[in-house]
């Protein structure tokens, strides 16, 4: 079975090597005609000793890259705050947000532990009790709690300008730095 497949692995590397060369030897004809988009094509080099892809004369350069940006509307999600400062060997981290909202505070420094959680009150505002002091200069964040028995969709908070999208931690309502 290996053997095929070392077999199968020659052959379509050989094809892609030849296809690759043939090309470099401008064995392919060059393509004279193009769908509408919007650049003459007497405009555009297709010598391949000059560049590939083809490059925009100046003297077009209107219509040329960036192309121009959609305007895509998100739904925007709420506002989160966590109030500051925050300072180092604090062990209590208040803030604001939508009411009802369960959140959790975690550190982001530290790859996202956890550091406590709660519900937003009624009237906007959380305090996150913890058990360890905070430590001077790490990252701590306001991420979406456990939504599980209530009315909130996590798609109510995928959006907004204010949120921080931290890899392998998450989204973020609000982050700031301990001092």
């Amino acid at each position: 079975m290996i053997e095929k497949k070392i077999v199968l692995f020659l052959i379509i590397t050989s094809l892609v090597v030849a296809g690759c060369a043939q090309r470099i030897n401008d064995q392919v004809p060059v393509e004279t005609s193009a769908p509408d988009i919007g650049i003459p094509l007497d405009t555009i080099t297709t010598d391949i000793e000059v560049a590939y892809p083809p490059l925009i004369n100046s003297a077009n350069i209107e219509s040329a890259y960036p192309i121009e940006e959609n305007d895509v509307s998100y739904p925007q999600g709420p506002d989160f705050a966590i109030d500051e400062p925050v300072k180092k060997d604090d062990l209590v981290v208040t803030g604001a947000g939508p009411k009802h909202v369960p959140i959790m505070l975690v550190d982001v420094s530290e790859m996202g532990r956890l550091i406590g959680e709660t519900v937003i009150s009624e009237d906007g505002r959380f305090t996150i009790i913890i058990e360890s002091p905070l430590k001077k200069s790490n990252f701590i964040g306001l991420q979406l709690g456990d939504l599980t028995g209530t009315d909130f969709n996590e798609n109510d908070f995928v959006y907004n300008e204010n949120y921080y999208v931290r890899p392998m931690i998450g989204i973020l309502f609000d982050m700031v730095i301990v001092q």
